[in-house]
């Protein structure tokens, strides 16, 4: 008999919809299930969207001429950023949760398209959900000054600069209108784990604002996201940097040296945090770690301290803890330049090093990333992500001898000169033909990451509700058949879920010596052929299965 075996979790026994996800409150240091206040630990990948935006040509080369940021930010989401292809992906790993980003240009009330850009996300966080993945919702790029455009405005005076909701009144009130908006439509997912407001932030100069007015700023947007949505958790980050004050010194690039500041607002590059009230409920804080960061994020270190590192997260988990509050560190990684260079050895260990500090602590975490979107013109070394999309194949031409050839002179030499070229000729070319994702190298980090994720000590389900070890599912001649179930049971719920959280059966099977079998033949075949089976007396176990 032909069968096609599920694909089962070495971390979680269940994969759950989002319906069966429980709401996520906080308790002390942890995360906990709201129905049961089990503990929780969360780890996975950040899910950017690309949301700084994109290079469009006239437009951005306009922009850069004239000192601004460039990148343009979609005020709708291009379809090939997330796909049911990324969800597929995302279900062969054992992590438990994403963190989904977004550009507040999507959910500006000014935007026409804002309601269906919600939709959207919400259709996202269900096929998230329908895969046992929750999803924290990332404002990755705020109004006014944002981790991106901050690479054009901060060496400007501060007059002429860009201001943060932290130093204007009237970005202040987008951040909040954009919030509120994005909370009351989401205010009744439970699969959200939670909403991180702001996106490595900098401190502002105090001149621009006072410790109080800093805190003043983020119980103001709570107090209005608690408005129209009391039930989540939300979360704020550490401040990434900080402006200098008059008489600090601070690194400056024009001259190459440490200058006194007098009143211009350099840029002193320490993680700093903001202290708000401890008793604040249902609220964690945010931290991105690093470190080293030559060696994380730059090409002059080929190796690191360990005991610098875990003295890093250490630091973080005391100030954090102290506090009595959840940590999760949204961001962390190493780029694809210790790779390339023949150091990925080190990577590896510089990732074992962190994923056991967090373990140490109950850290929730989520990596940076799970996929990157290049073109000729992106710098392959400074690549994060266990995967890698080429989106614009309108750049190819075609595929001739084993080797990628471009549209153009430009083009090629772009690609050559970002190592690109080299990645595409090696890992994107299949039986002759370009295929538009790989995995290029990654196979070690992949590893480690399975690894990781199935060091969770805690996690959202009890011994009760594993699935046995010797339940089998498989389909075969579309007929789907479960075997080793409990001889006790006479009966179980069972409901199918396509990988578009779309369920194609929600019926009672009667079970006979251990066995039941459901008959698919009245069902369309789903394209991607993945499914999700929730079985049990009350629908309580979960596992995929593939419909050949």
């Amino acid at each position: 008999m032909k069968r096609t075996l599920l694909w089962s979790l070495a971390f979680s026994p269940l994969f759950l919809c989002q319906a069966q996800l429980p709401l996520l409150q906080t308790e002390n240091t942890y995360f906990v299930r709201s129905d049961t206040r089990q503990k929780v630990i969360l780890k996975g990948f950040d899910i950017s969207n690309n949301s700084w935006g994109f290079y469009e040509w006239p437009i951005s080369d306009s922009l850069q001429k004239a000192g601004l940021d460039p990148l343009i930010r979609p005020t709708e989401q291009k379809p090939f950023l997330f796909t049911s292809d990324d969800v597929e992906r995302n279900a062969q790993l054992n992590h438990n949760v994403v963190r989904y980003c977004f550009n507040d240009g999507l959910f500006r009330a000014d935007n026409p398209k804002r309601q269906a850009n919600l939709d959207l996300m919400k259709n996202h966080i269900a096929q998230l959900a329908a895969i046992g993945k929750y999803s924290f919702v990332t404002m990755q790029i705020n109004p006014g000054l944002d981790v991106q455009n901050d690479n054009y405005e901060r060496t400007k005076s501060p007059s002429v600069r860009l201001k943060s909701p932290f130093e204007s009144d009237s970005v202040f009130h987008l951040w909040v209108e954009t919030w509120q908006f994005v909370a009351q439509g989401l205010k009744d997912v439970d699969a959200v784990a939670g909403y991180e407001v702001i996106n490595e932030p900098r401190r502002p100069a105090l001149a621009d604002a006072s410790e109080e007015e800093l805190v003043s700023t983020y119980l103001s947007l709570m107090d209005s996201i608690r408005l129209v949505d009391k039930r989540h958790i939300v979360l704020v980050p550490e401040f990434n940097s900080r402006e200098a004050n008059p008489g600090e010194s601070y690194w400056s690039d024009a001259q190459g040296q440490m200058v006194v500041d007098k009143g211009e607002q350099g840029i002193i590059w320490e993680r700093n945090w903001l202290a708000l009230p401890d008793t604040l409920s249902n609220f964690a804080y945010v931290a991105h770690i690093y470190s080293p960061f030559e060696f994380t994020t730059g090409k002059t270190a080929a190796t690191f301290d360990a005991a610098s590192l875990q003295s890093t997260v250490q630091e973080t988990v005391n100030w954090v803890y102290a506090h009595h509050k959840p940590l999760y560190i949204s961001e962390y990684g190493v780029n694809y330049f210790q790779n390339l260079s023949g150091n990925d050895a080190k990577r590896i260990e510089w990732l074992k090093t962190i994923h056991d500090a967090f373990d140490a602590s109950h850290v929730n975490t989520t990596i940076w990333q799970y996929k990157d979107l290049i073109t000729p013109w992106v710098d392959l070394e400074g690549t994060f992500a266990l995967w890698l999309q080429y989106y614009d194949t309108t750049t190819i031409k075609s595929v001739a001898n084993g080797k990628v050839e471009y549209v153009d002179d430009a083009t090629k030499q772009a690609a050559v000169s970002s190592k690109i070229d080299q990645a595409l000729n090696q890992y994107f070319i299949e039986n002759g033909k370009f295929k538009t994702f790989s995995m290029v190298n990654n196979e070690s980090l992949k590893e480690e990451l399975n690894r990781y994720f199935a060091s969770t000590p805690l996690g959202l389900f009890t011994p009760a509700s594993s699935t046995s070890s010797n339940q089998t599912l498989y389909i075969d001649k579309d007929v789907l058949f479960f075997e080793g179930l409990p001889p006790s049971l006479a009966q179980m719920r069972t409901r199918l879920i396509a990988l578009d959280g779309k369920e194609l059966v929600d019926t009672i099977l009667p079970i006979r010596n251990g066995k039941a079998q459901l008959s698919l033949s009245g069902i369309n075949k789903v394209d991607n052929k993945l499914l999700l089976a929730h079985y049990g007396s009350n629908g309580e176990w979960a596992k995929k299965v593939v419909w050949p």
